[in-house]
Formats: C-alpha cells, sequence, structure tokens
C-alpha cells in the first residue's frame, strides 16, 4: 500500500467535495483533509474542540457492524449536522470518518455516488488508521521506557545521556534550551484510572492545539509530562478545567537547561504537587515549583509527622486559643504585609480599628512583641508550617 493516512483522506475529501475528518479511538481527531473556507475552518475547530465529549451510542444502532453505513448526526448548538461512518480493519473498529454534509441532503446524508466514493475508501482508510493507531502505540510504549530511565531518581549518568538521545533522534520530544516536567495525580483515595484520564486529557488538548512534542506516561501512581518549554498557567487551568479531572491536582518543576537535568525538574514537581496538597489555599489545583518560596524548603520536611509542640512556643499559644483561625489568619496578614496596618486592613476587609483590637488579642496570646525582628521570623514560619501539617482550621471569615 503506497498510499499514506493523509493522502488517502484527501483523496476521499476530492471525491465526495467536501472536506472530511478521520477521528481514532477516543473520538480524538487522527488527520483531516484540506478546509479551504472560513465555514470548514470553523467547523474543524469545533470537532477539535468537542469530538471526544461526543456518545454515539444512540447512533450506533444504525450502524453496519461490519460496513461503512453512515449516520446523521443532528446539529447541537454551533456544531453543524455531520455524517459519521464507521472504520473497520480486520473485522475490528478502529475509528470513524466524518464530514458535514450539503444542508441539502436532508436526512438522506449520502448520495448513491457519495456512498459508491465512501466504501470504496473507507477499508483503505481504516487499515491507514489501524496502522498510524499502532505507529502511535509504539511511540507512547518507547516514550514510557526512555522517560522511566531519564526520570529514575537512582539512574545513571550514562542511563540519562543515553535516554535524552534517544528521546530527541526519535522525535518524541524536541531540542530545547529549557525542560520542565508537569506531574499530575489523583489524591488518595482517588485510583490510579483517574491520573491516566488526566494524562491523557492533557496529551490531547497539547496534541490538538499546539505544535510541540511532549511525552507523557505514567510512573508508578504518578502522572508525568515532559515540556520542552514553559509550561502556561492558563492552558494548565484550562486542562484542569476539564469534566471529570476535579480531584486531579499538579506540579511543575522548574526549568532545566538539558535533558539530563530532567529528573531534578522531576523531584521539584513532585514537591510543587505536595505544596499544592498540603495548602490549597495558596496553591489552588496547580503549584508551581517557582512561586513557592519558603515552601520549598518545608515541603522537602516530613512536615506531617510535626505536631504543635514542634513550633515555637507563640504559634503553640495561638492554636490553642479560642478563635485561633481567624487570629492565626490576621497575624498572617499582619506578618506577610510587613505590619502595615493599612494594607493589612485591605487585605482582611475589616476596618482599622478591628484590626488594632485583633492585633491587641494576638500580643496578649503569644506573649511575644511583634515587633521584633526574630519574632516575626518564627512566628511568619512557624504559622506557615502549621497550616501545612494540618494544624490550622480554616477560618470562617
Amino acid at each position: 500500500m503506497n498510499l499514506n493516512l493523509d493522502d488517502a483522506v484527501q483523496d476521499l475529501a476530492a471525491a465526495l467535495g467536501r472536506p472530511v475528518i478521520v477521528l481514532g479511538t477516543g473520538m480524538k481527531v487522527i488527520a483531516y483533509s484540506m478546509h479551504d473556507s472560513d465555514a470548514d475552518r470553523s467547523r474543524l475547530a469545533l470537532v477539535i474542540a468537542r469530538s471526544d465529549t461526543w456518545d454515539l451510542a444512540a447512533a450506533g444502532a444504525a450502524h453496519d457492524r461490519h460496513g461503512p453505513h453512515a449516520v446523521l448526526l443532528p446539529a447541537e448548538g454551533p456544531l453543524d449536522a455531520r455524517v459519521v461512518i464507521r472504520l473497520h480493519y480486520e473485522g475490528r473498529q478502529v475509528g470513524h470518518l466524518l464530514y458535514f454534509p450539503d444542508e441539502s441532503a436532508g436526512d438522506s446524508p449520502l448520495t448513491a455516488r457519495a456512498r459508491d466514493e465512501v466504501e470504496r475508501a473507507a477499508s483503505v482508510i481504516g487499515e491507514l488508521l489501524a496502522l498510524r493507531l499502532l505507529d502511535a502505540k509504539l511511540h507512547e510504549d518507547r516514550a514510557h521506557r526512555l522517560l522511566g530511565w531519564l526520570l529514575r531518581e537512582d539512574g545513571t549518568e550514562h542511563d540519562r545521556r543515553r535516554a535524552s538521545a534517544e528521546l530527541i533522534a526519535e522525535g518524541l520530544i524536541e531540542e530545547s534550551g529549557e525542560y520542565r516536567v508537569l506531574v499530575l495525580r489523583a489524591p488518595d483515595p482517588h485510583p490510579l484510572s483517574m491520573t491516566r484520564l488526566a494524562v491523557d486529557k492533557t496529551m490531547g488538548f497539547i496534541e490538538r492545539w499546539t505544535t510541540v512534542k511532549v511525552p507523557g506516561t505514567i510512573v508508578g501512581d504518578e502522572g508525568v509530562l515532559l515540556f520542552p518549554r514553559r509550561i502556561d498557567p492558563g492552558r494548565l487551568d484550562r486542562v484542569m478545567s476539564t469534566p471529570g479531572l476535579e480531584v486531579i491536582r499538579a506540579g511543575v518543576g522548574g526549568g532545566r537547561s538539558t535533558l539530563e537535568l530532567a529528573v531534578e525538574s522531576f523531584l521539584e514537581a513532585r514537591l510543587a504537587w505536595r505544596a499544592g496538597l498540603l495548602s490549597p489555599e495558596s496553591y489552588g489545583r496547580a503549584a508551581f515549583w517557582d512561586d513557592m518560596g519558603v515552601d520549598k524548603l518545608l515541603t522537602r520536611l516530613p512536615i506531617e509527622s510535626l505536631v504543635p509542640n514542634d513550633l515555637p512556643r507563640g504559634v503553640q499559644r495561638l492554636l490553642a486559643a479560642s478563635n485561633s483561625a481567624l487570629l492565626a489568619e490576621t497575624l498572617e496578614s499582619y506578618l506577610a504585609c510587613s505590619g502595615d496596618m493599612t494594607l493589612t486592613a485591605s487585605r482582611l476587609a475589616i476596618h482599622r480599628s478591628t484590626l488594632y483590637y485583633r492585633l491587641d488579642r494576638i500580643r496578649e496570646i503569644v506573649d511575644c512583641d511583634l515587633s521584633d525582628g526574630n519574632v516575626r521570623r518564627d512566628l511568619h514560619t512557624g504559622l506557615r508550617i502549621a497550616r501545612m501539617a494540618g494544624h490550622l482550621p480554616t477560618s470562617l471569615g
């Protein structure tokens, strides 16, 4: 067979006089013909964005199990009605063919001529699609092995150099002056399948909207993706907002100039993920190593095992007081604002007189001089540790 999938799809589009799109497993766009008009390009963008949310179960009864019979899916929202045809290879379904019929087609989307063209092309496209999906699976397995060598904590420099060279040589990632690791994981007790889903969704988003090569896999109980560039927080937020990923948290490591050093970014991404779990009010669902400040140090400690008696005495007293959450939040804001009363009151959205009252109460409890730099350091660090260790209840204010 001399044709490749893209050529076969373009030939069918020319025969039909309509652009054609091929969807693989999971209804993900794998190939498409030229889309010349603005309307066609708009439809393609909608398919790329939404196809993996389509449920064809209701339409499945209209398909011949081993043939390319067409189903006309009705219009939904901005997406016009479209013809969907199952593709098979050796009796196994491998994907779907899709095109938008002429508006005059009505409920009979395939004319006799169009049906002949589709039936001639469907078996060839099905075989070519199966070959491409197999090639993608081989690349996925190869990326899994190479990332395993590259990111092993106890790996050797030789293994990392070899893995780096092969990742680039095989086109699994591009050469770059900066590499960063993204860790995705569903916290316990959620199953590993949630993490796998997050990796698949993220990889799908990258494939749809960028041309960058990003290998990804599961390492232990973590989803790991290796980027040859900075990771955009806005795009990561878009991926994290995908339905079904509500429990997923992310950690992003710092940049490294070579692939051989990516293991360091991986370890930082793990710690960033942990920081987001310990302090979601600070990081939301995605924590970036570069933004973590003193938490870079704190996440390296067995912080969950720390008890109140391990904290500075002033913090111990504050934790034991009634209304400790509100007073701790007030003191944290006051210290973060360098003792600026106006800025602190604004940050807490309270009147200055209320702030003066709370600070007087705090001084009484901690029995410390809040103007002393060493005291401020101990209180600020101690409160941060207490919050990350789970010793501070959430404020109702």
